[in-house]
């Protein structure tokens, strides 16, 4: 089962999504990769929640999002998932895509 449901405040993700959202010279978007299995995930989840709460009035600027990597795994390696959660912050204009990437 997937940690955020269609009520939730972060933006659940597909595959074909990731490149649209790398290349959005729009707003910033924080990706989480996670698997729903994964202990740490499921414990770092009302965190992320809360963050994408309270950044919800900043959706033009910013938007908080998550795939899970149990469900698109080959998308996942594509971006160099090797732990779980793993999280990404993609800026416009950033050189290289803006891709950061923090465990």
């Amino acid at each position: 089962a997937q940690l955020y449901g269609a009520s939730s405040a972060v933006a659940s993700l597909h595959p074909y999504q990731l490149d649209a959202i790398r290349a959005d010279q729009h707003r910033t978007w924080v990706l989480e990769a996670y698997a729903s299995w994964c202990g740490h995930c499921q414990a770092f989840a009302p965190t992320y929640e809360a963050l994408a709460a309270n950044l919800s009035s900043w959706t033009e600027s910013v938007t908080i999002g998550a795939i899970d990597c149990a469900t698109y795994t080959d998308a996942c390696l594509g971006l160099g998932v090797t732990g779980f959660p793993t999280l990404f912050v993609w800026r416009p204009n950033a050189v290289g895509g803006g891709s950061e990437r923090a465990a």
